[in-house]
């Protein structure tokens, strides 16, 4: 976390993600690439961002697998993924 400590995965425990790159793609719009901390992430959630206290509506998460992206319905288990922001 903030203070370089390690986080303990827990799949029972709240959705926490951190996002380590936003990128613009062409036709797509914005992609956040995140890793699961803890709990399970599932397209259609809402996360508070930590940053600014504001609400982001996750959708159309996939996994990235060499240059194709495959589709996900939830992400889990200290996984790396993606999702486009609405």
């Amino acid at each position: 976390m903030v203070d370089g400590s390690e986080v303990a995965y827990d799949a029972n425990d709240k959705t926490t993600i951190f996002i380590y790159k936003t990128a613009s793609e062409p036709q797509v719009g914005l992609i956040s690439y995140f890793k699961v901390l803890s709990g399970t992430l599932k397209a259609g959630d809402e996360l508070v961002n930590a940053d600014n206290g504001e609400v982001e509506r996750i959708s159309q998460l996939f996994v990235a697998e060499g240059q194709r992206e495959n589709s996900r319905r939830a992400i889990g288990g200290r996984r790396f993924g993606g999702y486009s922001e609405t």
